[in-house]
């Protein structure tokens, strides 16, 4: 069953899999309150320093177009299938 928060559910998981990997796992976090609530659950948490990177991506929005090659492959199938008038 998924639970409520995004980081109450990767601190569970990542102490059942210590769990299932029997030896340490260590989860990698650059939020403070994720590194916090790790600690107070059990498995090691290591908060990695990173400069500010900026506004995250509006994802949501229905006019981004992607750059990657999947993106760019689409675009390609898309405009070759466009009729042309003539």
């Amino acid at each position: 069953m998924r639970l409520d928060r995004p980081d109450a559910e990767i601190i569970d998981r990542t102490t059942a899999i210590q769990g299932l990997a029997r030896r340490d796992v260590r989860l990698l976090t650059c939020d403070t309150s994720q590194h916090t609530r790790g600690r107070a659950a059990g498995p090691q948490v290591t908060k990695v320093a990173t400069k500010h990177p900026g506004n995250e991506p509006d994802w949501p929005a229905p006019d981004r177009s992607g750059t990657g090659v999947r993106a760019q492959r689409h675009t390609r199938q898309v405009e070759a299938e466009v009729p042309t008038a003539g």
